[in-house]
């Protein structure tokens, strides 16, 4: 091995040294291996050991000391760049030279194969060190302990009774708290809180003192809390006979947490030393529970949005055909196979699908769902299967599609009917292969998806008529689910009613305690032609716009008033006379006020008094 040293300053500058392995003396003695012209250096000053493993400087009782980057030093490991000052001359450690062509370089790194697991600060504790750096080294070793413990704590509380226990380990500390700071309330309260033993029970936290690390977002060091005017009234800290304490704060990126706080025993003061090391630990403290916190607001958000969805995709009813389909769900989610959900517009078939989901292997993973009817058949291949840049005008760059997007979730394909022959055939090879390709590429990508996919036409008619494919149908059709439309499921029809009630009432936040009995029986005679999705806006409808705390007749729309009281009821009115007596109800119900009146009936006022003077022989 062979290093260079420069002369940098003082007498000698830009004077080279390149030594070789071994022990070389350096001072004014004429004789050293580096021979400086400096009076004030003594006669050998320090020595400079080489070997493979590096360069170590090595103090000879010089009269001025040796120093290494401005500090003193009575041994020390160089490293390329320090400087090493002796007298009034600075040597640079410049390295080891670079190797010529054909020399071998010699080694210059230092390899060593440690098992997993060592002990990193055991050894650094058993090295021999200078008394005068005994202090530097156990100060590392608090900080580097901590660091290990954050990076493995599993939450916030883990954290902080982390943070307590290193700053309990400064010596002379007695008890520690982290007081969090309340925004909202303009307060600090304990949140965590140690001490070595039980300790006094009377002793707590300094307000005092939190309050003025708040105030300057700065360290606190109290030398003598009894002495000292500002902490006179403080009971925590003078009153207790408390002689020193530290207060640091915990603000990680503008963000105000709350102060560690640390109190010496009784007689104890602590130093700058000691207030450095807590302000250390203090920040990587704060940064880890800032990053936790984040985490774990993160997860609740995660588990309410969950909830939420699990919530929304509940299928309510009582009825027998309701009871089959969640048999049905039960069944067929744990397997991988594709479902096909059949059933009239409106009757839940993307909440049947959202059912499977959540009930399958693949609950965590996305749900993607795409509605076949709403895209012409241009964009609709490049929405299942993705395109590059360029396949076509405006593909300015690579798109994922659908399937890509569901990867080892859920897609959900509604009105899969209205698919085109030619995608049919690439949806069918997805199914069957897994493979697929996008638009304008060449590729083959592979893809794990569970498909449900849905419809309300008779998509064995179109088989027939060579509108759908075959094999697709066959594939699709092993395992069918059948939602009954809801007018063969009458039992379930108040029940979704109260429920639509509930959370459009939350969601508008109108007082609406139900539906009266007029009402009630509409709902329950109606035909529901737009089935759940139908008696859903109807009385979405009908808690924005009605104004009195039940839901009435009027509240209705009118396809639903103007239906029959039920087969087996008597005679059928006249169109004109259900249009008198509605005119008669609304008018009881708004109370003769005819302004009223009108706007429920959605005609001019103008308008209604012609009816009524038109019918005014009925009693109108």
């Amino acid at each position: 091995m062979e290093a260079i040293f420069r002369i940098v300053a003082g007498p000698g500058a830009g004077k080279e040294f390149r030594l070789a392995e071994g022990v070389h003396a350096c001072g004014r003695d004429a004789g050293n291996a580096i021979a400086l012209d400096d009076p004030a250096a003594s006669r050998v000053h320090f020595e400079l050991c080489l070997s493979a493993e590096g360069v170590v400087l090595v103090d000879r009782g010089s009269r001025n000391a040796t120093l290494v980057n401005g500090d003193p030093v009575r041994e020390w490991r160089l490293s390329p760049g320090d400087r090493i000052g002796a007298g009034a001359t600075v040597l640079e450690y410049v390295g080891v030279p670079e190797a010529r062509a054909g020399e071998s370089p010699g080694r210059t790194t230092i390899v060593c194969s440690l098992a997993p697991g060592t002990d990193f600060l055991a050894r650094l504790r058993a090295r021999p060190i200078p008394e005068e750096f005994a202090r530097t080294r156990r100060d590392l070793a608090l900080l580097c302990d901590f660091a290990a413990a954050a990076a493995g704590a599993a939450s916030s509380e883990d954290l902080l009774s982390g943070l307590l226990a290193s700053a309990l380990s400064i010596p002379g500390a007695e008890r520690a708290w982290f007081l969090a700071w309340d925004a909202t309330k303009g307060a600090f309260s304990i949140a965590a809180a140690s001490a070595h033993g039980e300790g006094p029970k009377e002793k707590g936290p300094s307000q005092t003192l939190a309050r003025q690390v708040k105030e300057g977002r700065s360290s606190l060091l109290v030398l003598d809390a009894v002495a000292d005017p500002a902490f006179a009234g403080a009971a925590s800290l003078a009153g207790a006979r408390v002689r020193s304490a530290m207060g640091v704060p915990l603000a990680p990126r503008e963000r105000f947490l709350g102060v560690l706080e640390v109190t010496a025993a009784q007689g104890g003061v602590f130093d700058e030393e000691d207030l450095r090391l807590a302000s250390a630990l203090a920040h990587q403290a704060a940064l880890a529970l800032d990053s936790l916190s984040h985490v774990e607001e993160l997860s609740r958000e995660n588990a309410l949005l969950r909830e939420r969805v699990r919530a929304g995709s509940r299928i309510l009813g009582e009825s027998a055909g309701i009871r089959r389909v969640l048999s049905s769900i039960e069944k067929v989610a744990p397997l991988p196979s594709t479902i096909l959900v059949r059933g009239e517009s409106g009757t839940g078939k993307e909440l049947v699908a959202q059912a499977i989901h959540q009930a399958s292997p693949r609950s965590g993973r996305p749900f993607v769902s795409l509605n076949c009817a709403a895209l012409p058949e241009g964009l609709l291949e490049s929405e299942l299967f993705g395109h590059e840049k360029g396949a076509f005008t405006g593909a300015d760059r690579m798109r994922a599609g659908r399937f890509e997007q569901a990867h080892g979730g859920t897609l959900f394909l509604d009105e899969v009917g209205e698919l085109s022959l030619a995608c049919q055939a690439k949806f069918l090879r997805v199914l069957e292969a897994g493979r697929f390709q996008r638009v304008g590429g060449t590729e083959e990508l592979a893809v794990d998806v569970r498909v449900v996919a849905a419809t309300h036409r008779d998509l064995e008619a179109m088989a027939k008529k060579g509108e759908f494919r075959e094999d697709l149908l066959y594939r699709l059709g092993a395992m069918p689910i059948e939602i009954p439309p809801l007018r063969e499921r009458r039992e379930d029809i108040v029940l979704l009613a109260d429920e639509f009630l509930a959370h459009f009432r939350e969601r508008i936040g109108r007082r609406v305690t139900g539906f009266d009995p007029a009402a009630q029986e509409a709902i329950e005679k109606h035909e529901w032609p737009g089935n759940v999705r139908e008696l859903k806006n109807a009385v979405e409808r009908a808690v924005a716009l009605g104004e009195e705390e039940t839901i009435g007749l009027a509240d209705l729309p009118a396809s639903i008033r103007r239906s029959p009281a039920g087969e087996g009821g008597g005679e059928w009115p006249t169109l004109e006379r259900i249009e008198e007596d509605y005119i008669r109800k609304v008018l009881e119900h708004s109370a003769g006020n005819k302004t009223r009146a009108a706007r429920i009936l959605g005609i001019e006022r103008s308008t209604l008094y012609k009816k009524m003077r038109a019918r005014a022989s009925e009693g109108l």
